[in-house]
């Protein structure tokens, strides 16, 4: 009888093995791991189940990793960069066999620092793997070129905040301060401090694309940032809105590698570049951005907000909105 294949051609994963992989998403669940990590971790692992065929997955050594790896790169076509993502979700897993006791050691850190670059790293060489920071002028001219109210107000917002994609969706009209000029975003795993500020001219832009969510038939409350149903504007919603009006300003390239796009991380890597350059202290850029400390002595460093928001004030670039 032939064996069961699925669409990808590999081979179906055992019933076993389907058990051994349900385990491990409920380890991941069990540990808080984000939805968005789950799924992307627990495809990948479901590739590689599948793939090893007959090799039991308590037996994958070495060798297995680099065949998996060379089958990545010739039969899907996968980039080194997501190739990492893969070998971060096979390290995750071996973990968790390694913790239930079904291996006696996790084979995936010893082969990722000896046989897979670092994509950073490498990108850093050639600084084309750098993503695009354009000039104070630069900038001007584009965030007055952008027509939609909507999406003027978000680019500044992501500009003058440097905030994620995913928190700028999750805004709401009760989380921002009109006193204190700030924003308490909603807790993400990736954030440690939840606090951001705004200056004046993102609040003039803020009140001018309010005006009109109100004139659209949204209420009082609810999402910040909404669509044509007057629904909460999604991840997909808020990249097309910062893509689309960089490319008719022409600091986006689609075809173009990092140094030529400009999406709603470029904001991110902008807000930290042009306080760096102002002057800021970096631990209160670091605050800000709410990553977590980097070195020991970081931890020691107590950061006073209010001191954050003088500095803040004094060294956001201005637009002239």
């Amino acid at each position: 009888m032939a064996e069961a294949r699925n669409r990808r051609g590999t081979p179906a994963m055992s019933e076993d093995r389907a058990k051994l992989h349900a385990g491990y998403l409920r380890d991941l669940e069990a540990r808080s791991v984000t939805p968005k990590t789950i799924l992307t971790y627990g495809s990948a692992t479901k590739l590689f189940l599948e793939w090893l065929d007959q090799i039991p997955p308590e037996r994958v050594d070495l060798a297995e990793l680099k065949d998996f790896k060379d089958y990545l790169e010739r039969v899907r076509k996968i980039s080194p960069k997501s190739i990492m993502r893969y070998y971060s979700a096979l390290q995750s897993f071996y973990d968790y066999l390694h913790f239930e006791g079904k291996v006696k050691a996790n084979p995936v850190p010893t082969y990722r620092r000896r046989y897979l670059k670092p994509v950073r790293r490498e990108a850093m060489k050639d600084r084309s793997g750098l993503r695009q920071v354009p000039d104070i002028e630069t900038t001007k001219r584009y965030v007055h070129s952008i027509m939609d109210v909507r999406d003027q107000a978000l680019v500044v917002l992501l500009l003058k905040c440097g905030i994620r994609r995913e928190e700028a969706v999750d805004i709401d009209l009760e989380d921002i301060d009109w006193r204190e000029f700030s924003i308490l975003l909603k807790p993400k795993a990736k954030r440690t401090n939840t606090l951001v500020y705004f200056d004046d001219e993102t609040a003039r832009v803020l009140r001018r694309w309010l005006s009109i969510r109100k004139a659209r038939g949204a209420g009082d409350s609810g999402p910040l940032f909404i669509n044509q149903s007057r629904e909460r504007l999604q991840r997909s919603g808020i990249y097309n809105g910062v893509r689309n009006s960089a490319a008719e300003a022409g600091i986006h390239d689609p075809k173009g590698g990092l140094r030529a796009k400009f999406t709603p991380h470029a904001c991110r890597h902008w807000f930290t570049t042009h306080l760096r350059r102002a002057g800021m202290p970096r631990e209160h850029i670091q605050w800000l951005r709410g990553d977590a400390p980097q070195a020991a002595m970081d931890i020691y460093i107590q950061v006073d907000k209010n001191a954050v928001r003088e500095t803040y004030r004094n060294c956001i670039p201005q637009l002239g909105l």
